[in-house]
């Protein structure tokens, strides 16, 4: 867990840092964006919506319901990365996957500690046709992205699993076998991790 925690410091104080300095340079920045090619520059503004979604639905900056959202989102994130390491341990699947959901635990972390010393994010990577963004914004993508990469190698392990437990069964019995096997692994998150492969060997002996 020590490695984990390592990243998430990483990731904020890399987050702290650029907004720092953007920061500091502000007004010379907004006079004078720095062009990075002919799509890009470093051009900061204040984000008054707070997130993508409040802009979408026309919510606006909401220091509280932010709070909120944010804070469940951390909890559920920390119930997803039980439930890949989870699942890594029981299909043999790599650790590695594990830093997807870093970053994204990182970066809830971050946004939480920011509302405390700050009232609207600081964005600064204009991306022409998409708008202005920060850090934590492309941690976020390729924390989607790495954790789709994972459900894709997890079915691959997991569809020749369901195939061998599940040969000579009924469709009816194959939908009892796969709700029973989800509500399994649903649950194992909140079980301690040492008894984690006693469980396995029972699912296994089955």
């Amino acid at each position: 867990m020590r490695k984990h925690v390592i990243v998430w410091a990483v990731l904020i104080l890399i987050a702290v840092g650029l907004e720092c300095a953007v920061y500091l340079h502000y007004d010379s920045l907004r006079a004078n964006p720095i062009i990075l090619n002919s799509r890009m520059a470093v051009a900061p503004v204040y984000n008054t919506d707070g997130s993508w979604l409040h802009g979408r639905w026309g919510i606006g900056y909401n220091g509280g319901l932010l709070c909120i959202e944010n804070m469940a989102v951390l909890v559920y994130m920390g119930y997803l990365f039980r439930m890949i390491e989870s699942n890594n341990a029981f299909f043999g699947l790599s650790e590695g996957w594990l830093y997807a959901v870093d970053l994204e635990i990182a970066v809830l972390i971050y946004r939480l500690l920011n509302m405390g010393y700050r009232t609207y994010p600081l964005d600064y990577l204009y991306i022409q046709g998409y708008g202005t963004f920060d850090f934590p914004d492309f941690c976020i993508g390729a924390g989607i992205v790495g954790m789709l990469l994972w459900f894709i190698s997890w079915t691959v392990k997991y569809r020749p699993y369901k195939k061998t437990r599940t040969a000579g069964m009924s469709c009816l019995q194959k939908l009892k076998w796969e709700l029973r096997m989800s509500g399994r692994m649903l649950r194992l998150p909140f079980v301690r991790k040492s008894r984690w492969e006693e469980r396995f060997e029972k699912w296994r002996a089955e």
